[in-house]
């Protein structure tokens, strides 16, 4: 037997989908504030009381868009971290698999950032259905970077002296910083002859002479857990 809601359902994914297709083509080559309900609506064809009906305001649309590449980040992180055999490589393939997203999925990169921009009311966003999906989904994968860095401690591959919340926060926060870097920086770095890829690859080298155990004891010689 047919199932009659079953297939209005999948009709109604299905139009949204195309909606969401239209739509990134026009705030990824427009950006945000310039591009309108109307000419979202006229490129799908439909009235633009009609696409309401599938997204109640443009800033639904917007966070659809985004909560689709995040999960394209998601699946990407979770096989990078499955495929990495020990826990000190895991942490070097959450880092290497967030610089791929950023050179392959800019555009989604782009609209990760300007959601946490300032430009929308907190309140909208944390009442946002997509966005709290979204976030769960990057819960779910801090925490795993989390996990890794605490399992490499206790397996003695990384320093047992960092604390591994500090070293969590602080790996994302460089890559977020290198993903995004200021225009000037960049010049500044080409002046000398290096290219924002030489950077990054630099400074992964750096943070794992940072954290990797160089000692016996689950750090670099003579260290000890601070206070």
């Amino acid at each position: 037997m047919v199932d009659i809601k079953e297939l209005k359902e999948k009709e109604k994914e299905r139009r949204s989908n195309f909606i969401i297709d239209a739509a990134e083509k026009q705030f990824f080559a427009k950006g945000y504030d310039t591009v309108s309900m109307d000419d979202i609506a006229a490129e799908v064809g439909l009235s633009k009381a009609a696409l309401y009906r599938y997204f109640e305001t443009k800033e639904a649309l917007y966070f659809a868009i985004v909560l689709r590449g995040t999960r394209i980040l998601a699946a990407m992180l979770r096989e990078g971290m499955d495929n990495a055999p020990t826990n000190i490589e895991k942490v070097t393939a959450y880092r290497d698999v967030g610089d791929q997203f950023a050179k392959d999925y800019a555009d989604y990169q782009k609209c990760c950032y300007f959601l946490m921009s300032g430009r929308f009311d907190p309140a909208s966003i944390m009442a946002n259905k997509d966005i709290q999906e979204m976030g769960l989904m990057l819960g779910e994968m801090y925490t795993r970077f989390r996990n890794a860095i605490q399992a490499g401690i206790e397996d003695g591959s990384i320093r047992s002296d960092v604390e591994p919340e500090e070293i969590a926060v602080l790996l994302t926060m460089i890559s977020d910083g290198i993903n995004n870097m200021r225009s000037d920086l960049l010049m500044i770095l080409a002046s000398r002859g290096i290219d924002k890829e030489k950077f990054s690859r630099d400074v992964k080298r750096l943070i794992a002479a940072m954290i990797t155990n160089t000692g016996k004891n689950g750090g670099p010689e003579g260290s000890h857990r601070g206070d």
